[in-house]
C-alpha cells in the first residue's frame, strides 16, 4: 500500500456572500515530523499553514529574514498570515504521533486573506502554542522551481504550493508535501526548502520512513561550507563566500592553518577572493567565530586548475536522422579531469540519453529541433554549461522538383539527394513512367540519352533502412538543340569578413564556364567548376552578376545579393595579455602575449615565456553569428584565443603539444585614443610598492620592498620602471585595458626567473583622479644562481602591489603623498640581518624644506649613529627620478665596516603614516670561512613614516 505524506487539497467552495477555499490537509502515515531527539512529534503540537509578511512593505519575507527571526517565534508570529491550523494527532482515531489531518475554510474575498500567488509555508511547533514552543520546523516547495512536478499532475509547480494568481476564487489547487522528497525515504527534491528544520531526522513510527525534523530555537554555531569548495583556475577571478549557520549570526572568519592558494585572500566576512596565480591542490583550516558559541573549525580544500574549464563542442550539433542511431562525444578542456556531464535544462530528443562521460547517444524517435543545456563539472569543483541545438530530421528529398534540362541525343545524368532518417537510401519509381530509355538506380541516379523531345512527370520514392519513406513528383524537359545555360538562382548565406566562404554555382543546359562579377575582395571564382571560395576582406552588400556559357553561347545575367558583415569592433586592434605561471609550460615564469588583429581577419602574435619567444600569424576562425577566435600552432606550441567582444577582453590558453601542459591567457584590447577616447580618468604618474604577501612570507625571503613608478598617457599607453627588492631593474611597456588592467612582465636572472602579473589602476569612486589606486598581485621567482644575493633562489611567491596616483606627470612639485615639510618624519630600516649589527641606522626624526632639501641629524651623533643620509632627487622638469628616494648608512662591527646604499620611492600607502618604502642590500657579518667580500647579501626594508 502506498502512503501519502502531507496531502493538501485546496478545492473551490462557494459561499453565498464571499469566495472561500476549503483546505483539506494532512500528514498521513508516510513521512511525518520528529523532535530533535528523533522521537515522533507529540500529539497536540501546533501545525500552521500560511505565509510570512513584512509589516512595513507588505511583501513576503525572504528565507534569510525568516531565519534571522527563528529564535524569536513570537516575532515570527506577528508576521504570519495564517490560512489554516491544526494539531499533531488530529483527524485520526486514535491519534497518531507525528501525523495529522484537518479541514479549514478560508475567506478569500477582497476583505479576507490575501493569498493569491503567495509562497505557502508549513510551520510546525513542538507545543500547543507559539509561546511555549522550544523547537520548530518551517518548510515549503519553492514556487519558482519549475524543473519538476511535486504532485505528479500535468501542471507545473506553483499551483501546488501557492494559491494561483491566474484565476479568481473560488478555484481548485492540490498540494502534496510528499513530493518534497524523491521516493520513499529518499533525499529532498530540487524544489524542496527547509527554512528551519532538518531532513531526515528520525523515522515515522508507523512506516519507518524518514521524518522531517524540528530544530531547537537556539542552535550553536555550525559551518555548513563543504570541505571541498568550488574550484578555480589560474588568472580567472575567484569569489567564494563561506557559510555558517545558527549561533549569533555575527560571524567572523580566520585562517588558522595551512595557506590559501597563491593570489587569493580572505576577509573577516568569510569571502575568499582574488586571482589565483598557481595551479595545485590547497588545504587550509578556517575558523568561524560568532562571539557566543565555541569557535568552529573546518578543513577546506580548493583545487586551482592551470586553465579554465571550457566546453569545446560546437553548440550546433550535427543533424540526427529520425529512427537512426546517433552518437556524439561532448568535449571539454581545461580544469581538472575527469569531467562529469549533466543535463540541467531542456529535454533531449526522445530515445536519446547522456551519460556522465559526456556521450550523447540513442535513436531519436521524433523529428524536430531540440534545445537543451548541459553542464560539465570537473574534479576540482569548476562548472561550465552550454546550450546545444540538435535537429532530428525525418527522411526527406531535397532535390529540386524540376530536374535539369535534357537535350536530344545528349547523354543526361543527375543524382538525386535525400537527407534525414537512417541511411543508406533506396530509390524507386512510385507512380507514373520514366521517359523511354531512362534508368533510375537504387542510389538515386537518373541517366539516359534522350531520343525524343517533350516533358514528362513521374513520382519517385526514397526509403531509408527503417523503411521510412518520402516521395516527390519530378518534371523533366527534353529539349531539341542545346540551349544557352541559365544560372540557377544562388542562395548566398550571409558571411563575415575573414570567414571561410564556399559556394557551388549551378546552371542548366550543360554549362561549361561561369562568370561572376562584383564579388567582394578575397573571394574568387573557379570559372570551370563554378566554385566560389575565399575569405571576404571587405564588409558590405554586394550585387554579384553571374552568367554561364556553353557551346550555344552565354546565358542571361542573373544578379544575386551577397551580404558581408564586418568583424565586431572588439576583435580588431591591439591586445596585450598575461600568460599564467605553469611549471610544465613555462617553468613557472609566466609569460606575455602581444596580439594584433586586422579588420580583414588576419592576426600576428608574439608570445614571450621567459627567454623563449614564439611568433604566429594567420587568419582568425570566423563563423557567422559566432565570436571569432584564433587557433595557432608554431613549433610545438598551440595558442587558442577567444574574444569577449562586449568587454574588450581576451581569454585563452597556450599549450605545449609535446607534453600537453597548458597555461591560461587573460588580456585586454587597447581601446584608448587621445582624440576620441582619452584615458583622462587614469592618466598620470603613479608609484607602487611591491611586497611579499602575508600568505607566502617565509624565512629566507627578501624582506625589502620593491618599488616602481608607472606613467599612463592620454592614449592609454603605459610604462613601468622600478626595481625588485634584490636590486634588479624592472621595465615594462604596454597599455592599460578598458577597466584599468595593466601588465608587468620582467624576465630576470639570465632569463631563468621573473617578476610577473597583472595590475589594475582603479578609478576613485568619486571621480577624483588623485585618489586613483594601483593594486595587484605579482609572482616572483628566482632560480639558484652563483651570486651572494640569495644564491639558493626562492619562490615562486605572491607579491602584493599597492600604490596611488602621484601627479599628472613626474614633476616633483606636483607630487601628492609627500611628507609634510611642516613636521618631522622618521626613516626606518628593518630586516636583512640588520638585527645582528651593533648600530641601528634608523633616524627617528628628520625634516626637509619646501625646496626638497633634506635636513638630517648630525652624522655620527646620538640621533644618527649610522651616518645615514637621505636624498630626494628633484628636477624642475618631469623626470623618471622624481619621487625617488636614496641614501646610505654605515655599520661598524668591530673591525668590519659596511657602507650600505638604499633606494626607494615615495608611495601613497593604504595607511596614512607610510610615506615611502624601498630596500637595502646588506652584506652579512662573516661567519666560519666567510670573508667580508664573500658573505651572503640579504635584502631589508626602508620606510619613511610620518
Amino acid at each position: 500500500m502506498k502512503f501519502r505524506t502531507l496531502l493538501f487539497i485546496i478545492a473551490a467552495s462557494f459561499a453565498s456572500t464571499a469566495p472561500a477555499a476549503t483546505i483539506n490537509w494532512s500528514a498521513s502515515v508516510n513521512h511525518g515530523f520528529s523532535l530533535e531527539n528523533l522521537d515522533a512529534l507529540p500529539v497536540g503540537s501546533l501545525v500552521r499553514l500560511g505565509w510570512f509578511r513584512d509589516p512595513t512593505s507588505g511583501q513576503q519575507l525572504t528565507d534569510s529574514q525568516i531565519q534571522a527571526l527563528k529564535k524569536t517565534p513570537l516575532e515570527l508570529d506577528s508576521r504570519f498570515v495564517e490560512a489554516g491550523r491544526t494539531t499533531i494527532g488530529a483527524g485520526f482515531d486514535p491519534a497518531v504521533a507525528g501525523h495529522f489531518a484537518a479541514v479549514n475554510i478560508v475567506d478569500t474575498s477582497e476583505t479576507g486573506l490575501n493569498l493569491a500567488g503567495k509562497q505557502m509555508y508549513i510551520w510546525v511547533l513542538n507545543a500547543a502554542t507559539v509561546g511555549a514552543a522550544t523547537e520548530q520546523a518551517i518548510l515549503y516547495w519553492n514556487i519558482a522551481d519549475t524543473t519538476s512536478n511535486p504532485d505528479g499532475m500535468a501542471d507545473k509547480p506553483g499551483n501546488s504550493w501557492r494559491f494561483p494568481t491566474e484565476a479568481a476564487y473560488p478555484v481548485s489547487t492540490t498540494i502534496d508535501i510528499n513530493d518534497l522528497t524523491i521516493g520513499a525515504g529518499g533525499p529532498l527534491a530540487s524544489g524542496a526548502r527547509l527554512v528551519v528544520g532538518k531532513y531526515p531526522n528520525g523515522t515515522s513510527p508507523t512506516t519507518g520512513i524518514s521524518n522531517f525534523g524540528l530544530s531547537a530555537l537556539d542552535q550553536p554555531l555550525d559551518v555548513v561550507t563543504p570541505s571541498m569548495i568550488a574550484g578555480g583556475s589560474v588568472g580567472v577571478r575567484y569569489d567564494q563566500k563561506l557559510t555558517a549557520v545558527e549561533g549569533s549570526l555575527e560571524y567572523k572568519w580566520y585562517l588558522i592553518g595551512g595557506k590559501l592558494p597563491n593570489g587569493l585572500s580572505m576577509n573577516i566576512d568569510g569571502e575568499i577572493y582574488g586571482l589565483p596565480t598557481f595551479a595545485g591542490i590547497y588545504d587550509f583550516i578556517l575558523q568561524a567565530v560568532d562571539g557566543v558559541s565555541s569557535p568552529v573549525s573546518r578543513s577546506i580544500t580548493i583545487v586551482i586548475a592551470s586553465t579554465p574549464l571550457v566546453i569545446t563542442t560546437n553548440s550546433e550539433l550535427s543533424d540526427a536522422g529520425l529512427d537512426a542511431f546517433y552518437s556524439v562525444q561532448l568535449i571539454s578542456k581545461g580544469g581538472t579531469g575527469p569531467y562529469e556531464w549533466t543535463l540541467i535544462d531542456g529535454t533531449l530528443p526522445n530515445g536519446m540519453t547522456l551519460d556522465e562521460d559526456g556521450l550523447l547517444t540513442g535513436t531519436p524517435t521524433a523529428a524536430g529541433v531540440n534545445e537543451f543545456t548541459i553542464e560539465c563539472a570537473d574534479a576540482g569543483g569548476l562548472k561550465v554549461e552550454q546550450t546545444f541545438r540538435l535537429n532530428v530530421r525525418a527522411v526527406e528529398i531535397v532535390s529540386n522538383a524540376t530536374l535539369n534540362n535534357a537535350f536530344l541525343n545528349v547523354p543526361f545524368s543527375q543524382a538525386l539527394i535525400a537527407r534525414g532518417g537512417k541511411g543508406a537510401y533506396t530509390w524507386s519509381l512510385k507512380s507514373g513512367a520514366l521517359p523511354d530509355g531512362m534508368n533510375l538506380s537504387s542510389l538515386g541516379v537518373l541517366s539516359f540519352t534522350p531520343g525524343a523531345t517533350g516533358t514528362s512527370s513521374f513520382t519517385l520514392e526514397v526509403k531509408d533502412q527503417n523503411d521510412a519513406t518520402a516521395t516527390q513528383t519530378f518534371t523533366l524537359n527534353v529539349l531539341g538543340l542545346l540551349a544557352v545555360p541559365e544560372v540557377n538562382t544562388p542562395s548566398f548565406d550571409p558571411v563575415d569578413v575573414g570567414e571561410e566562404f564556399y559556394y557551388q554555382l549551378t546552371a542548366s543546359n550543360y554549362a561549361k564556364k561561369f562568370s561572376a562579377k562584383g564579388l567582394p575582395s578575397g573571394l574568387k571564382l573557379n570559372a570551370v567548376t563554378g566554385e566560389i571560395r575565399g575569405r571576404p576582406k571587405i564588409a558590405g552588400q554586394f550585387s554579384v552578376k553571374i552568367t554561364a556559357s556553353n557551346e550555344a553561347g552565354t546565358g542571361p545575367i542573373l544578379t544575386a545579393g551577397l551580404q558581408v558583415g564586418a568583424l565586431p569592433e572588439g576583435v580588431v586592434g591591439t591586445f596585450l595579455g598575461s600568460v599564467a605561471h605553469n611549471i610544465s609550460m613555462n617553468g613557472n615564469l609566466g609569460g606575455r602575449i602581444d596580439l594584433t588583429t586586422t579588420k580583414v581577419g588576419g592576426y600576428t602574435i608574439k608570445l614571450t615565456q621567459g627567454g623563449k619567444v614564439s611568433t604566429f600569424s594567420g587568419a582568425m576562425t570566423v563563423v557567422r553569428n559566432q565570436t571569432p577566435k584564433i587557433e595557432a600552432i608554431s613549433k610545438g606550441v598551440e595558442v587558442e584565443l577567444m574574444f569577449d567582444v562586449a568587454n574588450d577582453l581576451l581569454t585563452g590558453t597556450v599549450t605545449n603539444l609535446s607534453n600537453g601542459s597548458s597555461a591560461s591567457i587573460a588580456g585586454w584590447r587597447h581601446v584608448w585614443n587621445k582624440a576620441t577616447k582619452p584615458a583622462s580618468t587614469r592618466e598620470g604618474y603613479y608609484s607602487m610598492g611591491i611586497e611579499i604577501d602575508d600568505n607566502t612570507a617565509t624565512p629566507g625571503m627578501p624582506e625589502g620592498s620593491g618599488f616602481a613608478r608607472c606613467v599612463v598617457g592620454l592614449d592609454g599607453k603605459l610604462k613601468i620602471t622600478g626595481k625588485t627588492a634584490d636590486g634588479n631593474a624592472v621595465t615594462t611597456a604596454g597599455f592599460i585595458g578598458p577597466n584599468g588592467e595593466a601588465l608587468l612582465y620582467q624576465v630576470l636572472y639570465g632569463k631563468l626567473g621573473s617578476l610577473a602579473g597583472r595590475l589594475t589602476i582603479v578609478e576613485d569612486e568619486n571621480g577624483l583622479y588623485y585618489d586613483n589606486v594601483i593594486t595587484g598581485i605579482l609572482t616572483w621567482l628566482k632560480p639558484p644562481t652563483k651570486t651572494r644575493i640569495y644564491p639558493a633562489g626562492f619562490g615562486p611567491f605572491s607579491m602584493d602591489v599597492y600604490g596611488k596616483y602621484l601627479a599628472r606627470d613626474s614633476n616633483f612639485w606636483g607630487l601628492t603623498g609627500m611628507p609634510n615639510p611642516a613636521g618631522s618624519a622618521a626613516l626606518k630600516f628593518f630586516g636583512g640581518g640588520l638585527s645582528s649589527a651593533a648600530i641601528d641606522p634608523s633616524v627617528a626624526a628628520f625634516t626637509f624644506t619646501n625646496a626638497g632639501k633634506v635636513v638630517m641629524p648630525l652624522a655620527g651623533g646620538v640621533d644618527n649613529p649610522g651616518r645615514t643620509s637621505l636624498v630626494i632627487p628633484f628636477s624642475a622638469a618631469p623626470t623618471a627620478t622624481n619621487g625617488m628616494i636614496r641614501g646610505s648608512f654605515r655599520l661598524i662591527d668591530g673591525l668590519l665596516v659596511r657602507n650600505v646604499k638604499y633606494e626607494g620611492m615615495i608611495i601613497r600607502a593604504p595607511n596614512s603614516t607610510d610615506k615611502a618604502c624601498g630596500f637595502f642590500l646588506l652584506p652579512q657579518i662573516p661567519t666560519g670561512s666567510e670573508k667580508p667580500k664573500t658573505s651572503p647579501i640579504l635584502s631589508g626594508q626602508v620606510t619613511i613614516t610620518q
